[in-house]
């Protein structure tokens, strides 16, 4: 499904309240302190737990990953189904499914009996909030989810709704998650979840041109007379269909997050892990020190650069690729190359271009060791409907640099990654603006203009401003328009501009005020 996921939060961390919408290309920006990397963690979070892509307890797995467990096999597998809502299913199948076969809606057409079973396992939460908890824990490295809640007058929760429109005109809300964290007890936690799917929300189901799902369809419950086994494939009939139905959700799409202090972590990864695998096997011989603890996030980005010695290139991406040479190319002068021991651990290299010889990546640049992981990540993880959430992308660049980045984050949009990032630049910002200004030129009037080939429309692009508050005591945060007669997005980038100079006036003042005594 194509559709629009909207995110709403209250009480969590720093932030009072927050009501935002995934864009394509998403922006978080405000002072330090104000909630944007607690956001863009929640997004990370979220996605690890419904997409099943994240490292937690094998317990939970099955639990997280909804499309095997609870849509799958297990959920429908001692349902039963009356003999009419079997007769409905197969005609349906056989006349709008099969008929048709293509992968677009096939929506109001499904018999309500069928919906039904759909919409009933597609809100079955057993077990779901406790899961999604774990995995919010890991990413953020707490041992209590209670820790969550703002820590301001006493309040006793914190919510998350995760709401999917519909694209189309008129688009109207498909499905709503709430989890709802409340004050942890001594002996539990206190934790709950729904589910709601709108009973007008249209079923899309994807993958109609897989050979082993049509096949599936085609096997149809027509030419049998046995109970049992028209029985047995309707409810594989229905586990495929709510498969498919769930894998076209937004949360369903893995997430990459690249933290804040990726470089300090990728300079001392080797001593990092050689530390944890000597502390471990000194187990119960240092009782008095504690093992390091990383949050999630650090956790999973430690993995991929280990994971990284593994292989050459890993999920290539052409179009991703082709991004990931131009950073190369157009910014770094140079190549970013993994070296794998014979055991196959990485070490990360810098080759300028005309040189023969590596250069260890922590005697480069700054600004290489920053876009370092962002090169690899487009180069061997991220694919095309996945998210890449980066924190502080401008870190260590100079502004023009700051500004071709921008224009490279934008390219990855263009080719289908959803980009989510934290940032402090104003140049970050004003790039966007002329990406979005450009936008609306006429193509035969774009030549010669730098952005042009990454141009994003306004729906394609939102920021969102983490603005502090005293009472009450946190942050809001609200959607930035970009105002074209002011050339770009207002922010409070602003009152610090009118601050130093109106501190410089003062000064030059004084300054022609002791010079004539």
């Amino acid at each position: 499904m194509d559709e629009t996921l909207k995110l709403r939060v209250t009480n969590l961390g720093p932030i009072v309240e927050a009501d935002i919408d995934l864009r394509p290309l998403t922006v978080f920006v405000g002072p330090s302190n104000t909630g944007k990397s607690y956001l863009a963690m929640l997004i990370y979070a979220l996605h690890s737990a419904f997409s099943g892509s994240s490292y937690l307890p094998f317990r939970y797995m099955g639990r997280t990953q909804r499309s095997r467990y609870i849509l799958g096999g297990r959920a429908f597998k001692g349902m039963n189904i009356q003999e009419e809502t079997i007769e409905d299913l197969r005609n349906w199948m056989e006349s709008e499914v099969w008929e048709s076969g293509t992968a677009t809606a096939i929506s109001r057409s499904m018999p309500d009996s069928v919906a039904r079973l759909l919409r009933h396992y597609l809100e079955d939460t057993t077990d779901i909030g406790e899961a999604i908890a774990e995995e919010i824990k890991r990413c953020f490295g707490l041992d209590d989810i209670g820790q969550l809640i703002r820590q301001v007058n006493n309040q006793e929760e914190a919510k998350v709704w995760i709401e999917g429109y519909t694209s189309e005109e008129n688009g109207y809300k498909a499905y709503e998650y709430i989890l709802s964290i409340g004050k942890s007890t001594k002996k539990t936690e206190n934790i709950s979840f729904q589910s709601k799917i709108s009973k007008k929300a249209h079923f899309y189901i994807a993958g109609l041109d897989s050979k082993k799902y049509r096949q599936l369809i085609k096997s149809p419950i027509l030419g049998m007379t046995d109970t049992r086994e028209r029985t047995l494939l309707a409810r594989a009939t229905l586990g495929e269909l709510a498969n498919q139905i769930y894998s076209t959700q937004f949360l369903n799409r893995l997430a990459h997050y690249l933290p804040a202090d990726r470089t300090g972590v990728m300079h001392s990864h080797r001593v990092v892990v050689s530390s944890l695998i000597s502390r471990a096997s000194q187990a119960g011989l240092q009782r008095d020190h504690r093992l390091p603890e990383f949050s999630g996030v650090i956790a999973d980005f430690l993995q991929v650069l280990v994971d990284l010695g593994k292989h050459k290139y890993g999920r290539q991406s052409k179009k991703n690729m082709e991004i990931a040479n131009r950073i190369q190319t157009e910014m770094l002068g140079g190549t970013i190359e993994v070296e794998s021991s014979a055991v196959g651990y990485p070490d990360f290299y810098y080759r300028p271009a005309g040189w023969k010889d590596l250069m260890p990546l922590m005697n480069a640049s700054s600004m290489v060791s920053e876009l370092a992981p962002v090169v690899l990540y487009l180069r061997e993880e991220v694919q095309k409907d996945e998210v890449l959430i980066i924190e502080e992308p401008e870190s260590h660049l100079h502004p023009k640099m700051q500004v071709e980045l921008t224009y490279l984050l934008a390219a990855a949009v263009h080719a289908g990654v959803r980009v989510v990032i934290t940032t402090h630049s104003e140049w970050v910002l004003e790039a966007l603006a002329n990406l979005i200004l450009v936008s609306d030129l006429p193509k035969e009037q774009r030549k010669g203009i730098p952005s042009a080939e990454f141009a994003l429309s306004s729906k394609d692009v939102g920021v969102w401003f983490f603005e502090p508050k005293q009472r009450p005591k946190g942050s809001m945060v609200k959607e930035l328009k970009m105002r074209r007669e002011d050339g770009g997005f207002l922010t409070d980038y602003e009152d610090v501009a009118i601050g130093t100079h109106n501190h410089w006036a003062t000064i030059i003042s004084r300054l022609e005020r002791s010079k004539l005594g």
